[in-house]
C-alpha cells in the first residue's frame, strides 16, 4: 500500500511538471497546413460520431497511416468542441495530446520501478523524459497525436506484461489489447513482441527461441498481420531507389543522432536537413558515439555487481529495436530524422542510463562517510537538468504557434532543408513578403545537396523559378514573369500536379503576357498546351480566337 501510494504522489508530480511545461501549448491555434488541416480542420464530416465513420476509419488507410485509434480520438475532440479552417482555438486537441502525454509518462515511471531502478532513480528519469525539449514537436503538434497515443498503449502494455510475467499469471489479454490498441494508434509499435523477446532473454539468461514462441505467438502473429496492413498504407509515402549505402548511412547516423539529442536536446528545429556526406550534424554523432564506447568501458571497469555483458544485453539492444521503423532504412518524405520520431526511442534509451546507474555499486563511494552527501548531490544535479529542460520546452513551443514560425525556424538551420526553404518561399509570398519569398527563392537556386539525383535537384530549381515567376508577377514585371517561365514551363504537371484547371489557367495568363508582348507564337503554343489539360478552356479559346484576329490584321 505504502509502494502504491508513492508511486501515485510520484504520477502527481509528472503530471503537474507536464502541465506546468506544456500549459503554454494548450492555448495555440490549430496549423492550416502541417497536417493539422488533412486531419482535423478539412476533415470534420468523417469525425462525427456515427457508425458510418467508425467503419471508414476501420477500415480506410488515411494519409499514409492505418490509425483508426487515433482517428476515433479526433472524433471525440470534434464532438466536445468542434474545429473549422480559420479556428483559433484548438484547446480541447492540445488537452487530449497533454493528457496521453501524462499517462505515457506514468508508464514510463511504472516500467522502470518494475526493472528495479530506484524510486529516485525512476521518478527523475521520467520526469526528464516528460519535460524533454524533444517532446514539444509530438505533444503541441495536434497531428502527432499519434505518437502520445501509441506510446501511452505501449508503455502500459509493457508494464501488464512484466507485472502479470513476474506474478506468476499469465494472463495474455491484457498486453496482447493494449498491443493492439497502439498498434491501432501509430504502426512504430510493432516493435513490442521483440521487447518482449528481449525481456524473456533478460529472465532466462539464455536463448530459449522456441519457449520464446511458445509464450510469445499471439504478438508474433499480431505483428505479422500488421506488417502488410502498414506497407499497403504507406503507398508511394515510401522513397524507392534509395542507394543501399546511403540508408545504412542514415541508419548509423540516426541511431547516435537520437543518442545526442536526447543527453544535449539543442538545436532542434520542426524540419532537420537532409543527410548529406558533408553535413555538419556527422561530426557530433561520433563523438557522441567515441564517448558512449569510453562511458561503457568505464562503467564496467569500476562498478560491480554490475552484471555481464549478456545480463545487460537485452537493455543495450532495445533502444536500436525501438528506433529501427523510424532509423530512416526505409526513408518516408522529404526527412531522414525528426526529434517527434525519438518519443518511444528515447523512453528505451533513459530506461538503459536509469538501470546502469541505479545497479552500478561502487564500494569506495559506497563506503564513503559522504555518501550521503554524494546523492544529495546527484538529486541536486537531476533537479537542475529537469528544470533546464523544461525552460528549454517553453522557449521551444511558441515556435509552434503558426506554419510561418514553424517555418522560419526550420530555415534558420545551417544547412536547412530545400522543403522547408520552399515552403517558407510560399507563405512568404501568401503574406506579401516579397523580399523574403525571393531570398528563399535565391537559397533554393544556390542549393546544391550532394544526396540529391540530377532530377530531384532540378525540380528544385524549377521550384525556384516558379516562386520568382509569381513575385515578378506580384510586382507586374513581364519580362521577368516570361524569363522565369522558359525556365519550368517543362514541368508544370508536377508544380500543379492533378489540378488541371489551374495549370491551363495559368498558361492563359503566361500567353496573355506574350501576345501583349507581340509574341504570337509563343502565346499561340501556351493556348494549345492550355487545351491539351482542358480542352473545353473558355479562357484558351477566347485567347486563339484574338490571336487569329490579331494575325489577320
Amino acid at each position: 500500500m505504502h509502494s502504491r501510494s508513492n508511486y501515485l504522489i510520484a504520477c502527481l508530480i509528472i503530471a503537474i511538471a507536464a502541465f506546468v511545461v506544456f500549459a503554454i501549448g494548450l492555448s495555440l491555434p490549430p496549423l492550416n497546413g502541417f497536417d493539422d488541416d488533412v486531419y482535423v480542420l478539412k476533415n470534420q464530416s468523417r469525425l462525427a460520431i456515427s457508425m458510418e465513420n467508425i467503419c471508414f476509419w476501420l477500415s480506410s488507410a488515411y494519409y499514409h497511416n492505418y490509425i483508426p485509434l487515433t482517428m476515433f480520438s479526433y472524433m471525440i475532440d470534434s464532438a466536445i468542441g468542434g474545429i473549422t479552417i480559420g479556428s483559433t482555438n484548438g484547446f480541447v486537441y492540445h488537452l487530449q495530446n497533454l493528457f496521453w502525454h501524462i499517462v505515457s509518462a506514468c508508464g514510463l515511471l511504472a516500467l522502470l520501478r518494475l526493472l528495479e531502478v530506484r524510486p529516485r532513480i525512476a521518478l527523475m528519469t521520467a520526469l526528464i523524459w516528460t519535460v524533454h525539449p524533444q517532446r514539444v514537436e509530438s505533444v503541441v503538434w495536434i497531428s502527432e497525436r499519434k505518437d502520445v497515443l501509441c506510446a501511452a498503449w505501449y508503455l502500459w502494455g509493457l508494464v501488464a506484461y512484466i507485472h502479470f510475467r513476474n506474478a506468476q499469471k499469465p494472463r495474455v489479454a491484457l498486453p496482447l489489447l493494449f498491443f493492439i490498441l497502439a498498434l491501432l494508434s501509430k504502426p512504430m509499435a510493432i516493435s513490442f513482441p521483440l521487447i518482449l523477446v528481449l525481456y524473456e532473454w533478460h529472465l532466462g539468461r539464455k536463448v530459449d527461441i522456441r519457449s520464446w514462441v511458445l509464450r510469445l505467438w499471439p504478438y508474433i502473429l499480431l505483428a505479422a498481420v500488421f506488417v502488410p496492413i502498414t506497407l499497403l498504407a504507406q503507398g508511394d509515402a515510401v522513397q524507392e531507389h534509395v542507394p543501399i549505402v546511403r540508408r545504412i548511412t542514415v541508419v548509423v547516423h540516426n541511431v547516435f543522432w537520437y543518442i545526442q539529442k536526447t543527453l544535449v536536446p539543442t538545436g532542434l528545429y520542426p524540419m532537420h536537413p537532409r543527410l548529406t556526406s558533408h553535413s555538419a550534424s556527422i561530426r557530433p554523432v561520433v563523438i557522441v558515439a567515441v564517448l558512449c564506447v569510453v562511458c561503457g568501458y568505464l562503467y564496467r571497469g569500476r562498478c560491480t555487481n554490475s552484471g555481464s555483458l549478456r545480463d545487460w544485453l537485452p537493455l543495450l539492444l532495445a533502444y536500436p529495436i525501438v528506433l529501427a521503423p523510424v532509423a530512416g532504412f526505409f526513408p518516408l518524405g522529404a526527412i531522414d530524422y525528426a526529434d517527434r520520431y525519438s518519443y518511444l526511442p528515447s523512453a528505451a534509451l533513459l530506461c538503459l542510463f536509469a538501470a546502469a546507474v541505479s545497479r552500478c555499486r561502487c564500494p569506495r563511494i559506497s563506503e564513503h562517510r559522504a555518501f550521503g552527501s554524494i546523492i544529495a548531490a546527484g538529486c541536486a544535479v537531476g533537479g537542475i537538468v529537469i528544470l533546464i529542460f523544461s525552460t528549454l520546452s517553453m522557449m521551444y513551443i511558441p515556435n509552434w504557434t503558426s506554419i510561418r514560425h514553424i517555418l522560419v525556424t526550420s530555415a534558420a538551420h545551417p544547412q536547412p532543408n530545400p522543403v522547408a526553404v520552399n515552403d517558407l518561399g510560399e507563405v512568404n509570398l501568401a503574406y506579401g513578403y516579397l523580399e523574403e519569398a525571393d531570398a528563399q527563392a535565391d537559397m533554393l537556386l544556390g542549393d546544391d545537396v550532394a544526396y540529391q539525383s540530377n532530377e530531384r535537384r532540378q525540380i528544385g530549381q524549377v521550384h525556384a523559378h516558379f516562386l520568382k515567376l509569381r513575385i515578378a508577377e506580384r510586382q507586374s514585371n513581364t519580362a521577368a514573369v516570361l524569363r522565369e517561365f522558359e525556365q519550368c514551363k517543362a514541368f508544370l504537371p508536377r508544380l500543379f500536379g492533378d489540378d488541371t484547371t489551374q495549370t491551363a489557367e495559368f498558361l492563359v495568363m503566361i500567353g496573355n503576357l506574350y501576345a501583349n508582348q507581340e509574341r504570337y507564337d509563343d502565346a499561340a503554343s501556351c493556348a494549345e498546351s492550355a487545351l491539351g489539360f482542358m480542352p473545353a478552356s473558355p479562357s484558351a479559346q477566347a485567347l486563339l480566337e484574338t490571336l487569329k484576329q490579331r494575325s489577320q490584321k
